[in-house]
């Protein structure tokens, strides 16, 4: 429902709202932008497969494939951002995005919210660039990050959103739908990734999830010395002139 001021509040049962008082316009351009990526997503998939056992073309050239960006293929950690593997992929990244990003949103407004996002989705997939090279000296298997293997999905840049918005608000609660569990937003990360080690599946992207968690702390804490978004500066100190008295002639300070 629309509160008169361009955002739109979430659906109530009862007496308890069931996500963000306001979803601020940003937010939903990017659910907006996302669905549409989806759905070209899916009609390319359909017309263009990469063959039997392979990716479709658009994964096959969209998704991050560390290989390919370190020799050229720039475009791979932005185009990531905009492919999900189904359904449920999509709907869990934008949920997220959408109950913790409003907030987000509306404390930065849409400029800063966008370099937050898009911004942490590009410098995370350019760490699991580097993760995945640095791998490579090492003789160890690990599930974390793969080379040649394309990773998509906007786990990285809502990741670095939810941490923003849990380092922003450490002692918000949180309540869960179905879940008798209440607990502090300083406590939804390491939850999560409590659940995601312990009962993710093998295509889980870890290194993209805890990139974006690192970028997320690192705003806040460059944020915190900053003036918040659209305020306007202090104004100048005057200069003020003390007089010292004690010698023969005035010292101003």
């Amino acid at each position: 429902m629309s509160d008169g001021r361009g955002s739109w509040s979430g659906p109530r049962i009862g007496n308890v709202m069931l996500g963000p008082q306001h979803t601020p316009k940003v937010i939903r351009e990017v659910l907006i932008v996302t669905a549409v990526a989806f759905l070209v997503q899916a009609l390319f998939g359909l017309m263009a497969p990469g063959g039997p056992g392979q990716l479709p073309a658009i994964v096959e050239y969209g998704g991050l494939r560390p290989s390919w960006v370190v020799r050229g293929a720039i475009w791979m950690p932005l185009t990531s951002l905009l492919l999900h593997g189904d359904l449920g992929h999509l709907f869990g990244n934008m949920f997220f995005l959408w109950m913790f990003g409003s907030p987000v949103a509306e404390m930065l407004g849409r400029r800063h919210f966008l370099l937050l996002y898009v911004g942490g989705g590009l410098l995370g997939g350019l760490l699991v660039t580097a993760a995945s090279a640095l791998l490579l000296f090492f003789p160890m298997a690990t599930g974390w990050v793969s080379w040649d293997v394309p990773t998509i999905g906007a786990s990285g840049a809502v990741f670095s959103v939810v941490a923003v918005y849990c380092f922003s608000w450490p002692k918000k609660t949180i309540n869960l739908l179905f879940v008798p569990l209440v607990f502090e937003a300083r406590w939804l990360l390491a939850l999560e990734f409590l659940t995601e080690f312990g009962w993710a599946t093998g295509s889980v992207n870890h290194a993209s999830h805890l990139a974006g968690a690192l970028i997320g702390w690192l705003y806040v804490r460059w944020l915190r010395g900053k003036p918040a978004p659209g305020s306007s500066p202090p104004p100048p100190r005057r200069p003020r002139l003390r007089v010292v008295r004690g010698g023969d002639d005035p010292v101003y300070h």
